[in-house]
């Protein structure tokens, strides 16, 4: 099977791609893996955080006496969480019918500075018009002030290597530089590595001892592929030669590059049949629609089930008290580029049953709204232009099944 696989690398061209000088391709068992210290970057590592500037998302800025009670009663989760210790939440705003219109995080301002205190809100780009105006209708006669913060940039700070520290990003220690103004862990999974927020003037590297910039695109990638706390490596700082071979050869389990363990099939999440489809804005969750049990809520900490009364509460609250989910978002492994598929195409199980519909995807990776009861069988996915394109949902790792009885 192995000889096969290397024909058909060879065939393809993508053996000739693994040309960086030193680079070597071999295959160790399972349980020798187990055995080996971490693995050292590759030589010449700039840096070993990547940061990325997310302009999908923006801020509002949110202060005034009335603050915490007004977001207490249109948010999914507790207010109170940010008055204790936390300086992040992730939550839902709902709508009447208990669906989803907006997912934000919330970061709590523990040092106000002159032009800033309260809250600082993210939120989807393309949304921040209609957030706003959300916010404005139910403020009524609180003591809150609500502005747009387009002089602020968000940043997501990711390590290089997912088997590394996950302490807090080193601040530089250089003399005359700023701090952010929010460096804090992102609170729907480690995986997702830190939120910082920072003045548009100022620069990442000089404000932390070291990371390299990445691209949008990297990030989103990112999302949708995050492995397990044990991985070495994530998907965006796999090489593109290597990222081909493994979609196609979807059946082997572990696969080095250059002392570096980026592939292994159903064990390690770093492949995109066992990704982690984390949702984030309104092509993975749209608005009006996306259910927020169905959408994983609760395994992203954004959800308080004994908080009392706030907008789309009742739905959600019988849902949960009765128990039953019987769809939820999850990380699909596509035979095509996502890109040449329209959100809402229908998924068909091996028998022909419903099985539910794409949401987004980037490349072969994607987001799809599954039944559960389907969720382990290959999946057909029908698309607008009636091509055929097999699917493979997982179950993350990273859902923690215990937190649904809280």
């Amino acid at each position: 099977m192995r000889v096969a696989l290397m024909v058909r690398m060879a065939g393809t061209g993508l053996l000739c791609r693994l040309s960086r000088p030193g680079a070597t391709l071999r295959w160790i068992s399972s349980t020798s893996r187990a055995s080996e210290k971490a693995a050292a970057p590759p030589h010449g590592a700039p840096a070993p955080l990547w940061c990325f500037r997310l302009p999908c998302r923006s801020l509002l800025h949110i202060h005034g006496a009335d603050t915490a009670s007004f977001l207490q009663g249109i948010i999914t989760n507790d207010m109170k969480l940010l008055e204790e210790d936390l300086q992040a939440l992730y939550a839902h705003m709902l709508n009447v019918q208990g669906r989803t219109l907006y997912d934000i995080i919330i970061y709590s301002l523990k040092e106000p500075s002159e032009d800033l205190s309260g809250v600082l809100l993210e939120c989807d780009s393309s949304v921040l018009d209609s957030m706003t105006r959300h916010l404005k209708v139910y403020k009524i006669r609180r003591k809150v002030t609500v502005a747009q913060r387009s002089d602020l940039s968000l940043w997501a700070l990711l390590p290089r290597n997912a088997a590394q520290d996950r302490s807090r990003p080193q601040l530089t220690t250089v003399e005359g530089k700023g701090k952010p103004l929010v460096l804090v862990e992102d609170p729907r999974t480690e995986l997702m590595g830190w939120r910082m927020i920072t003045r548009n003037t100022e620069n990442p590297a000089e404000l932390l001892s070291a990371c390299e910039h990445g691209d949008t695109e990297q990030y989103h990638r990112h999302r949708y592929t995050i492995g397990r706390s044990h991985s070495r490596s994530s998907w965006f700082s796999t090489p593109p030669c290597i990222q081909t071979i493994y979609t196609q050869c979807p059946s082997y389990p572990v696969l080095l590059y250059d002392q570096w363990t980026i592939v292994e099939i159903l064990e390690l999440g770093v492949v995109p049949y066992d990704g982690t489809g984390l949702p984030e804005g309104v092509g993975d969750l749209p608005p009006g629609e996306a259910l927020p049990l169905e959408s994983n809520l609760v395994f992203m900490n954004g959800i308080s089930f004994g908080k009392g009364c706030y907008i789309g509460q009742e739905l959600t609250a019988r849902t949960h008290h009765t128990g039953v989910v019987r769809k939820r978002l999850m990380p699909l492994s596509l035979s095509v580029p996502a890109e040449s598929l329209q959100a809402g195409d229908a998924l068909e199980s091996a028998g022909g049953k419903p099985a539910g519909k794409l949401r987004k995807g980037l490349g072969q990776l994607g987001l799809g709204l599954v039944r559960l009861a389907h969720a382990k069988e290959p999946l057909t996915l029908r698309s607008s232009t009636q091509t055929s394109v097999t699917a493979h949902a997982a179950e993350p790792e990273w859902w923690n099944k215990d937190s649904i009885n809280k």
